[in-house]
């Protein structure tokens, strides 16, 4: 898509891709047919197009990092504009209704332009992660104050784009985790930590994995990188043989 622009209206791919991290292909070739370029001011409701990350070996970690719990959730984009909330899921759709619960939770909080990159995950009744397949729950259920009941959840903010109004995203993490700090709701990291403790601590949580962040790196919108590192080391290592298999059913008949 972002060649396809590019072609047709003598831009440079590197421009549409900037374009596209604040705005969709659909809006960018609205604002290139109308002969007008793209505003690129950051403000509550402009959706960015999320960072990921990428499973990096340990020789290429930075060598200014921080460890972060990997939360077994789903990742959401929260916008807050004074009194109006709104949640993004990764592909930029509104999803409100699914998580009225948060959306009060991010009303208490005395900031009043706020973009903060979260994961929202499932909890057990004691407040430790629950499995992921319970979330299925809350984003699929047609009946969204029953969902809320059946599967309660928890927010972890681990990075903030825009904090009252002013945008954060050329700006590295180590100076994005200064603003993250005033969050009670953030997620668990540690600078001057060992890394196989601070995992097994995770692990030992019930969380999934660690993160591994560079703490000089800018936020990459719309980009898997490299500054952002997933450990996710299997626990135990086997080997195997295949001694047997049999035909799937139903619509995996053929498999």
């Amino acid at each position: 898509m972002v060649k396809l622009l590019a072609k047709l209206y003598g831009r440079k791919e590197y421009e549409v891709k900037s374009h596209c991290t604040v705005h969709t292909p659909a809006e960018v070739l609205e604002y290139y047919m109308m002969g007008e370029e793209p505003s690129m001011e950051l403000k509550p409701g402009t959706f960015v197009a999320p960072m990921l990350a990428k499973v990096v070996e340990k020789y290429k970690w930075p060598k200014e990092r921080i460890y972060e719990y990997k939360y077994d959730g789903a990742r959401y984009q929260i916008h807050k504009a004074d009194n109006l909330v709104m949640i993004f899921n990764r592909k930029g759709k509104v999803v409100n209704q699914q998580f009225t619960d948060i959306i009060e939770q991010i009303r208490q909080f005395p900031q009043q332009k706020l973009i903060l990159d979260t994961e929202i995950y499932p909890i057990n009744p004691d407040g430790s992660p629950a499995p992921f397949k319970e979330m299925g729950t809350r984003i699929h259920s047609k009946d969204h104050n029953k969902a809320m009941l059946e599967c309660p959840v928890k927010l972890a903010i681990f990075d903030v784009l825009l904090f009252e109004g002013v945008s954060l995203l050329g700006s590295p993490l180590s100076v994005r985790l200064q603003h993250l700090e005033k969050f009670e709701d953030r997620a668990i990291y540690a600078k001057d930590e060992d890394y196989n403790s601070f995992y097994s601590r995770a692990i030992a949580e019930g969380f999934e994995g660690i993160m591994v962040k560079n703490l000089n790196a800018r936020y990459h919108a719309g980009k898997r990188s490299p500054h952002w590192a997933k450990h996710k080391p299997p626990r135990i290592d086997l080997d195997v043989v295949i001694t047997g298999a049999r035909y799937g059913e139903g619509k995996r008949g053929h498999v």
